[in-house]
């Protein structure tokens, strides 16, 4: 199936905004509409300029490589530009900050490295053999998706939704709203939802790392109060199989 650019953001979107609906009826209305709102725009905004890149034709070609660098280095400045305009620079907000300051950072640690060695186990087991690719795609895989991803759905996306619902428990001593839910539960659908130019349909629901990788570091997120730890786990993820 060929790939459709619009018609893969559109899905995403209204599947974001399904969710987004979903919660509002649970909490019966009680939403901070504009950030809801904003939210699923700032979302399709993002997409759209990630996806573009993926037409060969709309941004110069300048690193090389089977992978989309130029989409996702848009897509990383179209974020970082959006949450200097949203958050007027309260970077620490969102988790662009080097310290680790959440309500639960111990319990944070703990889960990273439980994390770092059950993927090492599974890489080992599941994925024999060391991965061998060229140096630039190498690279791109130990930056470019954790880079683009964490900033959007841990990030400013993750911010804006819990705007949006306010109410929330604590897992592990980590604040869990329906804004960690409706992230959790989009970054697998994301993932799993593949739309071609004809809106033509693929869903691999069996595809569940995402939900698990999502779950982990949404939690690490909330933990730690950073997304430095996240932005790590995602590339440690992506790359263990060239050391594995």
């Amino acid at each position: 199936m060929s790939f459709g650019i619009y018609n893969q953001v559109i899905a995403e979107a209204v599947v974001l905004l399904v969710l987004c609906v979903a919660a509002a009826v649970l909490l019966r209305g009680r939403v901070q509409w504009s950030w809801l709102i904003g939210a699923v725009a700032f979302f399709g905004v993002t997409k759209l300029v990630l996806f573009l890149g993926v037409a060969g034709d709309i941004y110069p070609d300048i690193l090389g490589g089977r992978y989309n660098w130029e989409g996702k280095i848009a897509a990383v400045a179209t974020t970082l530009a959006v949450a200097a305009l949203i958050f007027r620079g309260k970077w620490a907000e969102w988790g662009f900050t080097w310290k680790q300051n959440g309500p639960a950072v111990g319990l944070g640690y703990v889960v990273t490295v439980v994390f770092i060695l059950a993927n090492a186990a599974f890489v080992y087991w599941y994925w024999p053999g060391v991965k061998v690719e060229p140096v630039i795609d190498m690279a791109y895989q130990m930056t470019m998706p954790s880079l683009d991803e964490e900033l959007v759905y841990r990030g400013v996306l993750l911010l804006m939704l819990d705007r949006a619902f306010k109410p929330q428990i604590h897992i592990l001593g980590a604040p869990f709203g329906f804004g960690a839910l409706i992230s959790v539960a989009l970054f697998y659908v994301t993932h799993a939802l593949r739309v071609d130019a004809d809106w033509g349909v693929v869903f691999i629901a069996f595809e569940i790392l995402p939900l698990i990788y999502a779950v982990f570091w949404t939690y690490i997120r909330a933990a730690t109060g950073s997304l430095l730890l996240p932005v790590l786990m995602h590339s440690w993820a992506n790359a263990a199989g060239y050391w594995i």
